[in-house]
């Protein structure tokens, strides 16, 4: 078994902090934080040879699972073997087969539940000592560092376990605002030195908002509904597909306030809707997603998302029925924080894998931090005796369980080594006299986390988040393109086009229905790519080649 992405940002994150997309390693990343993009980019500059953005990640991982580890071990010293099983077994069903597919977004989201479930651990006397606060704090700079959403996605249901800790002793006790106030500290260091190291980045980032609301969230508008806008930058429908397919680096006509206008265009039709309107779509598409499309597909992570939050609704409303005590309202905010997560991201239609990954990572870690507290004074009984008695069946239906799941997933896990020697990149960099513009569509999503080749810096994509950023630019200078580039740059003698074997290259050129392209193909790669040589293209009203 080996590490893979899930996304392309991964790879070209990577490509920005060892230095194969400028020439030299760069913390400006754009998605992680400027500090740990900044350590990562360092220890590329040391050694470029080691996968560090591996290595980093890999030991934020190791960070979170030995936090909660210890935590779990401080409520229970004297069941130690039963704890580490318990707290190995659980990230092995729930999590470990996610790294294998790996992400930045969910690798944040992971840390955001354990900084969830370590504070939900900690007692009110620990909240009021530095070495636990200090662990706290930093795994919350890690997850902020690694996608500031789950950074912020954090804070309001930290923030309600403090809360319902210490509600008895606001005013009594001035030792419990120790918390609040280092975190507002933290909070603000974490922001402040990302916004140091992207002090002129403000255009650029305005661009890759809209950018992002459009490609990522809401999606393209069709050109019929706003033909009169595309018309006005003097953009034909066909360049206008080339926007929505991610190909607008080829097009001179493009500009980044195009992008932003769109975006506008779409968030005002979104805002007419109505809020009862939308919010009753918004929970039908809930429902659909979460639950009726996933019953088929039910894993552990996926049951136990669904078993927890229930088991805390029922426990919350038959403790408040019996102990009648306001402060049964704890648990039942941290639901209401698990729906209101749910719903936000049903509203803006995120459903891949590592969306309803992340999401379900949180519904488990509240909804645990939400039973930690009903019964934190309140030993768990069965039959008369204190659950802790059932701790060696327990404990025996865990590794059952995690041995079962891992037989099952090796046995059905089955993948070739990969022959990286074949791959585009490897031919682009023994052909560094070259430029090699790749096509969106034969970016990899796959790529192994080791031994894999480093991206030369002659490769340039025809449209990605980074484009049009202060990087692209001095990456295009590097090249000699300073001028900008268009369609017309393909036709060069030292440029070349990686692209899928099954699109149409007129498609991708943006070239209206009837034309035509000439090209040669020099090189076949793995997965059906192809590395081709445009050598002209003749136009429908034209007799000539352009």
């Amino acid at each position: 078994m080996c590490f893979s992405y899930e996304v392309n940002d991964d790879l070209a994150m990577i490509a920005i902090l060892n230095g194969s997309y400028t020439g030299t390693p760069d913390a400006h990343c754009i998605f992680l934080g400027y500090p740990i993009s900044l350590l990562i980019a360092a220890l590329y500059s040391l050694c470029s040879s080691v996968g560090w953005y591996e290595v980093v990640m890999m030991c934020c991982f190791y960070i979170a699972i030995a936090s909660i580890l210890w935590r779990v071990l401080q409520r229970l010293p004297e069941r130690p073997v039963l704890s580490c099983v318990l707290v190995v077994s659980a990230v092995t069903m729930l999590w470990v087969f996610r790294i294998m597919r790996f992400t930045f977004s969910t690798g944040s989201a992971f840390l955001m539940a354990s900084t969830i479930l370590c504070f939900a651990l900690q007692t009110e006397e620990e909240d009021c000592k530095p070495g636990y606060l200090i662990n706290i704090f930093l795994l919350f700079f890690l997850t902020y560092n690694l996608r500031d959403y789950f950074g912020y996605l954090t804070i309001p249901f930290v923030g309600v376990l403090w809360l319902a800790k210490h509600w008895k002793e606001l005013t009594s006790n001035r030792r419990c605002w120790i918390m609040p106030l280092s975190a507002l500290l933290v909070f603000g260091l974490a922001c402040g030195t990302d916004q140091l190291g992207y002090l002129d980045w403000d255009s650029y980032f305005e661009y890759n908002d809209a950018r992002s609301n459009l490609q990522d969230f809401y999606g393209v508008p069709d050109y019929e509904e706003c033909a009169d806008l595309i018309s006005s930058y003097g953009l034909t429908e066909d360049e206008y597909n080339m926007i929505a397919n991610y190909d607008y680096c080829l097009l001179e006509k493009y500009s980044p306030e195009l992008m932003e206008e769109l975006s506008e265009y779409v968030l005002s039709s979104q805002e007419s809707t109505g809020l009862f309107s939308t919010l009753k779509s918004t929970v039908k598409k809930a429902l659909n997603y979460y639950l009726v499309s996933k019953l088929s597909s039910v894993n552990a992570l996926v049951a136990c998302s669904y078993l927890l939050p229930a088991l805390l609704l029922v426990c919350s409303v038959a403790l408040s029925i019996k102990d009648r005590k306001w402060y049964i309202v704890f648990p039942f905010l941290l639901l209401f924080g698990i729906g209101c997560s749910w719903l936000l991201i049903a509203y803006m239609g995120r459903f891949p894998s590592r969306v309803q990954t992340s999401l379900r990572l949180l519904t488990i870690a509240a909804s645990l931090a939400g039973l930690i507290l009903l019964f934190r004074e309140r030993p768990l009984r069965w039959g008369g005796k204190p659950l802790r008695r059932w701790g060696p069946v327990l404990l025996a239906a865990v590794c059952v369980a995690s041995a079962g799941k891992w037989f099952l997933y090796t046995m059905n896990y089955q993948q070739e080594p990969r022959d990286v020697a074949v791959d585009y990149e490897v031919y682009a960099a023994e052909h560094p006299e070259n430029i090699y513009f790749r096509e969106t569509r034969s970016a990899k999503t796959s790529t192994y986390m080791t031994e894999f080749p480093r991206q030369p810096v002659n490769l340039v994509s025809t449209g990605s988040w980074i484009a049009y950023s202060p990087l692209y630019e001095e990456k295009l200078t590097y090249l000699g393109l300073e001028d900008g580039i268009n369609r017309d740059t393909l036709l060069e003698d030292n440029v070349y086009l990686i692209c899928r074997k099954d699109y149409s290259l007129r498609v991708i050129m943006g070239l209206p229905a009837g034309s035509t392209v000439e090209y040669e193909v020099v090189e076949e790669c793995e997965n059906d790519i192809y590395i081709v040589k445009i050598t002209g293209y003749t136009l429908p009203e034209s007799d000539g080649t352009e």
